[in-house]
């Protein structure tokens, strides 16, 4: 869709919520006239949607999106490095990556507080 905004001029805001209606159109017509998704209610959805995360895998997937943001930042910093561009010294990544860890884990204590009580 980028040689619409390329070659058209279009707006890249209205690209998308142009996509998002014509999807929401194709589940529409999908669906037909019942006005939503039934699922069998032996469905691996519905046993996931009725059920909580162990603790041990929310910490492990909060860890597992820290270090990838981590990552991808570093990569980042690392590739405009090479091409002669600015970049954000990696104090700075390493600062905003704590933040983003203690919001997650913060995230992930009021989630848990409210599950158990």
């Amino acid at each position: 869709m980028g040689w619409l905004r390329a070659r058209v001029g279009i707006p890249s805001f209205v690209i998308t919520l142009a996509t998002f209606l014509a999807s929401q159109g194709v589940t529409l017509i999908l669906i037909g006239g019942q006005g939503s998704v039934i699922l069998p209610s032996g469905s691996p959805l519905i046993k996931l949607g009725n059920s909580f995360v162990p603790l041990w895998l929310g910490w492990t997937l909060l860890v597992l999106f820290v270090v990838g943001y981590a990552a991808v930042k570093v990569n980042d910093g690392l590739g405009r490095r090479r091409a002669g561009l600015s970049r954000a010294p990696f104090t700075v990544i390493a600062v905003v990556t704590g933040v983003v860890l203690l919001l997650a884990a913060g995230f992930d204590a009021v989630v848990r507080r409210a599950r158990a009580g």
